[in-house]
C-alpha cells in the first residue's frame, strides 16, 4: 500500500509540474505588458483566406528579423515584439508580394495588418502604407499613450524640473498632478495623481518590465526616468491584462530608448531665471528681484556594438538651481522673529525680509549604473 501510494504521489507530482511549466510558457507568450503584438488576416482578391502564406516582420531599427506562417483560417500573430517601427513582407504562391512599411508597436498593445493579396507573380510587389486604427478591436482595455516626441515638445517644467510623468495628466479621468513631500527626501520629485477617483498608491509604474515604487511613500514611483530617455509611455486606466493585476487606478509601463544600427543621439539645455519671469505684485519697488535660476542639461547617444546583434544606449542629465524669495512681514512693533530672515529694508509699517538663498544641484546618469550626486548649499543674501 504505501509503495503504491509513492507512485501515485509521485506521478501526481510529475502532472502538477508539468502543468505548471505549461501555464507559465503560455502566459510567457502572451505577455503584453512590456512588448506588443501584430496580427491579421491573409486573404486574396475574393475574401477567400490563405493559408500557409509566408510573413517576415522585421524591426527597422535594429534589424531582427520574425518569420511565420498563417494558419489554416488565414490568420498569423507574433507576440512578444519589442516597441519600434517594423516592415512586413507577405508572400503566398501565386500571389504579388505584398510590403507593409510603417508598422508600429506599442507595449501593451496589439497592432493589426489585415493582407489582400493580388494575384500575379511572386517577383512582383505591392507597397502599402498602414493607416491609423481608429477603433481598437483586439483588446477590451482602456489606456493611452504618451511617445518621445510629445515628451520632447510639450512644456513639462513645472514640477522644478522636466518630468514625463506631467503628461499622465492629460490621461482621461486623470486629476492634475502634485508633489506633496521635499525634495531632500524624494530627489527625483516623483509626481502623484489620482486616476478615475483612485487611490495614488494604487498606480503601479513599470520600467522596462520592472515595478518601480518607492516603499516608504508608495504614491510614488521609486525612480522617474529622465524625460530624454523616454521612448513611450502606456497608461492602462481599466480592464487592464493579468500580468498588469498589481496595477488599481493604473497600470503605467515605460519604455526608455534604446540602440539601433544607427548612431543617434541628442544634447538639450534648458534654461530659467528671475529675469525671465513675472515680477512678483507684492515685491516693494525698487528692491532686486529673488535671484532664481535653473538650468537642465545633458544629452543621450546610442548605436551598434554589433550590427542586427548588440547595441548600447547611454543618457546623462543633469540639474543646477539656485533659488530665493521674499517676505514682506507687518507687525504693529516692527521687530522680527524669524530666524532665517535677514533685514533688507523698512518700508511704511512694515519690514522686508530676505529669506537665505540655496542652491541645489543634482545629477544623474542613465546607463548600466544609474547614479546621483547631489550637493546643497546655504548662504546669506
Amino acid at each position: 500500500m504505501n509503495s503504491s501510494l509513492t507512485g501515485i504521489l509521485k506521478r501526481f507530482n510529475v502532472i502538477l509540474t508539468l502543468l505548471a511549466f505549461f501555464l507559465a510558457a503560455h502566459s510567457a507568450l502572451r505577455a503584453q505588458g512590456l512588448y506588443g503584438s501584430l496580427v491579421g488576416t491573409v486573404t486574396d482578391p475574393s475574401g477567400a483566406v490563405v493559408p500557409n502564406a509566408s510573413i517576415t516582420v522585421t524591426d527597422v531599427g535594429t534589424g531582427q528579423v520574425r518569420q511565420g506562417t498563417s494558419d489554416p483560417s488565414g490568420r498569423y500573430d507574433f507576440v512578444n515584439l519589442v516597441p519600434g517601427s517594423y516592415t512586413a513582407v507577405v508572400s503566398a504562391t501565386g500571389f504579388r508580394k505584398v510590403e507593409e512599411t510603417s508598422i508600429t508597436i506599442t507595449p501593451n498593445t496589439v497592432a493589426r495588418f489585415d493582407v489582400h493579396l493580388v494575384v500575379g507573380q511572386q517577383s512582383e510587389q505591392v507597397t502599402v502604407s498602414a493607416e491609423a486604427i481608429t477603433l481598437q478591436t483586439d483588446k477590451a482595455d482602456t489606456h493611452s499613450e504618451i511617445n518621445s516626441k510629445e515628451v520632447a515638445d510639450l512644456p513639462i517644467s513645472g514640477s522644478g524640473y522636466r518630468n514625463y510623468q506631467q503628461l499622465i495628466d492629460l490621461t482621461p479621468g486623470a486629476m492634475p498632478s502634485t508633489f506633496y513631500n521635499s525634495q531632500t527626501d524624494v530627489p527625483g520629485i516623483p509626481l502623484n495623481t489620482h486616476i478615475n477617483g483612485g487611490n495614488g498608491q494604487t498606480n503601479v509604474t513599470q520600467i522596462d518590465g520592472a515595478t518601480s515604487v518607492n516603499v516608504w511613500l508608495p504614491q510614488y514611483s521609486g525612480y522617474v526616468v529622465p524625460a530624454e530617455t523616454v521612448d513611450v509611455v502606456n497608461v492602462v486606466t481599466s480592464a487592464a491584462d493579468a500580468d498588469q493585476g498589481t496595477g488599481g487606478s493604473s497600470s503605467i509601463t515605460v519604455v526608455t530608448k534604446s540602440g539601433t544600427n544607427e548612431i543617434h543621439g541628442s544634447a538639450f539645455e534648458f534654461h530659467n531665471d528671475q529675469h525671465l519671469n513675472a515680477r512678483n505684485f507684492f515685491l516693494p519697488q525698487g528692491t532686486a528681484l529673488p535671484v532664481g535660476i535653473y538650468n537642465n542639461y545633458g544629452g543621450t547617444v546610442g548605436g551598434p556594438i554589433k550590427k542586427n546583434k548588440l547595441f548600447y544606449f547611454a543618457s546623462f542629465d543633469g540639474t543646477a538651481q539656485k533659488e530665493s524669495g521674499k517676505r514682506i512681514v507687518y507687525r504693529s512693533d516692527g521687530r522680527s522673529t524669524g530666524r532665517q530672515l535677514q533685514r533688507v529694508h523698512r518700508r511704511g509699517h512694515g519690514e522686508s525680509y530676505n529669506y537665505l538663498q540655496s542652491e541645489h544641484r543634482q545629477r544623474r546618469w542613465v546607463g548600466p549604473y544609474a547614479f546621483r550626486e547631489q550637493h546643497d548649499s546655504h548662504f546669506a543674501h
